[in-house]
């Protein structure tokens, strides 16, 4: 009677986890490296990110092997197999397998999206033509990103939360009070959910949302992390996130 009642229990307990939308996930891992900005690659091992000196570099989460990526720059977006990088003078493309630096030429072919250098508006480059978006009007523009299937964009609008518009900037989704949103795949995003006192952070909870059907799932419980900046790779089995300290964690959902 007693293992009867001892399984009825986890039964009970393992119906209310799947009921509330919290996935199941391992304990964070503490990477070996300093930064925010942390983003998957396609490969789904390689992580980019800004690093506390101020450098573009990416690291293998199998290999722990750490590499620059750009130096003095902030602003990237990961096209395929490369890294876009923006500074101040010029963009240009370093490729993730090889390292090396070249001008974009061919591989402006396509879509990119970047905030404008005063937040105020996002620029779209479509095979080299410039489109320059408000989508909800005078408003701080960043974390703006390009879905997989370049059809769609994230963005984050300072104070208000984050949204997904079509290229035009039409508003197909918003979603209030979320920060750092990335892209998961052509229909997810992540963001955090995040509680502060107006100066600092107090708490944070990742949540992963479909916006076909508004489903979400949270990532991550409250722990005494306060996780920033989290992107979870293609198929969906690991998040990385970085904190307020520069810390990135891994966790294998």
């Amino acid at each position: 009677m007693k293992n009867i009642y001892i399984l009825y229990s986890l039964l009970i307990c393992f119906i209310f986890q799947a009921g509330s939308g919290i996935a199941q996930s391992s304990n964070p891992q503490l990477l070996g490296i300093k930064g925010h900005n942390t983003q998957f690659a396609k490969d789904g091992k390689t992580v980019i990110y800004n690093s506390v000196t101020k450098e573009i570099r990416s690291f293998d989460i199998e290999a722990t092997a750490d590499r620059l990526i750009a130096g003095q720059s902030s602003l990237f977006v990961i096209d395929g197999q490369n890294v876009i990088v923006k500074d101040d003078k010029k963009e240009y493309a370093v490729s993730l397998k090889s390292g090396k630096q070249s001008s974009l030429g061919n591989k402006t072919k396509g879509i990119s999206a970047w905030h404008a250098s005063d937040l105020r508006s996002i620029v779209i480059m479509n095979n080299g033509s410039k489109n320059v978006i408000q989508p909800i009007g005078e408003q701080d523009y960043i974390n703006v990103s390009l879905s997989p299937d370049k059809s769609k964009i994230i963005f984050r609008a300072t104070g208000l939360g984050s949204y997904v518009s079509d290229l035009e900037g039409n508003i197909i989704k918003e979603i209030k009070g979320a920060e750092f949103p990335s892209w998961v795949n052509d229909d997810e995003i992540v963001y955090a959910m995040i509680e502060d006192d107006g100066y600092q952070y107090e708490s944070s909870e990742i949540f992963i949302e479909n916006i076909k059907d508004n489903t979400r799932k949270e990532l991550t419980q409250k722990t005494d992390l306060i996780p920033l900046y989290p992107s979870v790779n293609q198929n969906g089995t690991k998040l990385i996130f970085s904190t307020p300290e520069n810390d990135v964690y891994l966790i294998n959902l």
